[in-house]
């Protein structure tokens, strides 16, 4: 897979029962935009209630789109978690970035993060990509509306600064229990990631 801005070569290894990954531009996976991948994922995957009933399939398209359409363009590399079939449950973005001019210790790389509680960095150690750090959250996604609070997020996610680069790897849901369940899956992938 090939992700972040200086197009580096990431190796990473996932558990296709738990993640399917989702191309953030197309053509790809032999679908020539969105709508066709979609149709394609709903003729093979299984589906979890209560999208099954064959009454609401248009509307299970249209959220597959909308779940979609908040990964495209990203640049980096998206999977869904999808461990009761579609739709995805959560989703884990892994992202490279250029540091130039930014500082090596990734605890930097998360000044500004917010949360409903503070942020507190916990450090960790990768196979592939070395020290680090992880931390949780929980957040308002965009403003309120006069008719609703804004929707809030559960975050896991972790950073690295190997070489001259930054890595980050983040899981969403808001659903704060999705987010628990899938840290141990998280934590292997993020345990797998090799950039070369």
């Amino acid at each position: 897979m090939t992700g972040g801005a200086d197009r580096r070569v990431i190796r990473l290894d996932y558990q296709a029962k738990w993640f399917l990954p989702v191309p953030t531009a197309f053509p790809s996976d032999g679908a020539d935009d969105a709508g066709a991948w979609v149709d394609g994922l709903l003729a093979e995957h299984e589906v979890m209630e209560p999208w099954r009933d064959p009454s609401r399939r248009a509307g299970l398209r249209e959220l597959l789109l909308a779940q979609h359409a908040d990964l495209a363009g990203h640049g980096g590399i998206a999977l869904w978690y999808c461990p009761f079939g579609l739709p995805a449950s959560g989703v884990v973005e892994i992202a490279v970035e250029d540091r130039k001019d930014r500082p090596a210790d990734p605890h930097a790389e998360l000044a500004g993060l917010r949360g409903d509680l503070p942020v507190r960095p916990v450090d960790v150690r990768a196979q592939g990509l070395g020290p680090g750090v992880g931390y949780a959250r929980v957040f308002e996604a965009g403003e309120p509306t006069t008719d609703a609070a804004a929707p809030r997020i559960a975050e896991l996610g972790y950073v690295f600064t190997p070489d001259a680069c930054a890595v980050a790897v983040r899981a969403r849901s808001a659903d704060p229990s999705v987010v628990g369940a899938l840290s141990e899956q998280l934590w292997r992938l993020v345990d797998s990631v090799v950039l070369s």
